[in-house]
């Protein structure tokens, strides 16, 4: 029996979702996510600068 990859992902990328959300981390993922991208940001910067 042959599974589709792409329906697959979806699959558990929807149960992903529903579980991140039941369990309210998605508040602090998308923290943990803005963190990361002004950290790398701001190492760009600051490079810069010296």
């Amino acid at each position: 029996m042959v599974v589709h990859t792409g329906l697959v992902f979806r699959l558990l990328s929807e149960i992903w979702v529903i579980w991140v959300s039941h369990l309210g981390i998605q508040r602090t993922v998308k923290s943990q996510i803005r963190d990361l991208l002004f950290a790398r940001s701001f190492k760009r910067k600051w490079s810069i600068h010296c």
